[in-house]
């Protein structure tokens, strides 16, 4: 659905909405954040950013403005549309990253279709949202793995009390339509690949635990892989050869295992991500991918502490291949992921509805010519410490 069908679509609702005005719910959200980055390589909060904050100051990668509209039919019948401007791989045009309707027969079932979230994690519909998580943004290091921001299909939840908790099984299927970004003036476009997945989620007091699977079919090349196939082959290695194969991105299938922990008693809110990955292409290769995040809420201020890395060492780079020739350039671009992520940060919720928060992350690439930080980085020797400051809102 294009953005302009879809604002067409959301007039008309608003158009409806006159009949029985008590029926719509219209909310927004905004982050006016900045970051300091001193280094020269591009700090972006994910691979949809073309550009980011480079030897300064920068509010590209985490100020965004989005607006959502719940429209109640009946006591069965939603629908609901989230439009979101930020930078991105459009530069600041506005997307429509929510359009679906929910129909909720029983408290038993949920169906959902249209533009869903990529529901690949815990909050991951509230994405987009700065003020509904804790830290400024989430660490690329493990969500730049799961960054698919929408869906074009349906999803069918079921849910049924166990024990002292909450049993939640959801199925979920269709289709992406974005890009992302593989390097500088360089995007993938991933529209028309197929996703199918699922999870368990059992909620037990203040625990959540969840664990799931996505398989992604990608349906398109990158125009760069002919090349680098040609000169992988034209080396006569035979370990080169075997990777030249294993590049092409069209029909190539890559599966996401994870599970995730949540632990909010009171006032601690702790965080546990796994992640593992596997995928028939090199471009994107296997690995696992970590995330840990503790949190104290002190009255009106909570500060708090994370980790996150991404591990790609089963991947490795012949030893045949001269450190610093070209191909091995282009081969630690291409299929070296090993990053961590370290940082500390302190949030202050104003009043209600509107928080600040005060960020600290400690950044460092095993190889900075791989990792995710790739767009036009120039120089960079692989270590950074970035400041960071958000403004948040619901409203």
């Amino acid at each position: 659905m294009t953005y302009s069908r879809t604002l067409t679509f959301a007039l008309a609702l608003l158009g409806a909405s006159l009949v029985k005005a008590d029926s719509i719910e219209v909310n927004g959200f905004a982050t006016l954040g900045v970051v300091y980055n001193p280094d020269d390589f591009v700090f972006i909060r994910s691979l949809e950013q073309p550009r980011g904050a480079r030897d300064g100051w920068s509010s590209r990668p985490d100020s965004n403005l989005g607006l959502q509209l719940n429209w109640s039919l009946d006591e069965r019948w939603e629908l609901v549309l989230q439009g979101v401007t930020g930078h991105h791989y459009d530069d600041y045009d506005p997307r429509m990253t929510l359009a679906f309707a929910r129909f909720e027969p029983n408290a038993n079932w949920t169906f959902r279709a249209g533009r869903l979230g990529f529901d690949a994690y815990i909050g991951s519909d509230s994405r987009h949202v700065g003020y509904a998580h804790l830290p400024v943004r989430h660490p690329i290091e493990y969500f730049g793995v799961l960054e698919l921001a929408y869906l074009d299909g349906l999803d069918i939840t079921y849910r049924q009390p166990l024990g002292e908790g909450l049993l939640s099984v959801k199925l979920l299927a269709g289709t992406a339509d974005e890009e992302r970004v593989v390097a500088e003036d360089t995007t993938y476009d991933v529209s028309g690949s197929l996703s199918v997945g699922g999870y368990l989620l059992y909620q037990l007091g203040s625990w959540q635990f969840r664990g799931g699977v996505i398989t992604t079919r990608l349906d398109k090349g990158l125009d760069t892989t002919p090349a680098l196939q040609e000169t992988l082959r034209s080396s006569g290695l035979s370990a080169l050869e075997q990777i030249a194969g294993d590049l092409p991105l069209e029909d190539s299938q890559i599966t996401n295992w994870n599970f995730e922990t949540h632990w909010s008693p009171g006032d601690l809110e702790g965080q546990l991500r796994l992640n593992h990955r596997e995928s028939n292409t090199a471009i994107v290769p296997e690995g696992l991918n970590v995330m840990f995040l503790l949190g104290y809420r002190l009255e009106a201020v909570t500060p708090y502490a994370g980790f996150a890395f991404s591990d790609t060492r089963n991947t490795h780079i012949p030893a045949a291949v001269p450190a610093g020739t070209p191909l091995d350039t282009l081969l630690r671009d291409t299929i070296n992921i090993e990053q961590r992520t370290s940082f500390l940060g302190l949030r202050w919720d104003i009043v209600d509805g509107v928080a600040a928060k005060l960020q600290l992350d400690r950044v460092h690439a095993d190889d900075p010519r791989g990792g995710y930080y790739v767009v036009g980085k120039s120089g960079w020797d692989g270590h950074s410490t970035l400041i960071s400051a958000t403004l948040e809102m619901v409203f």
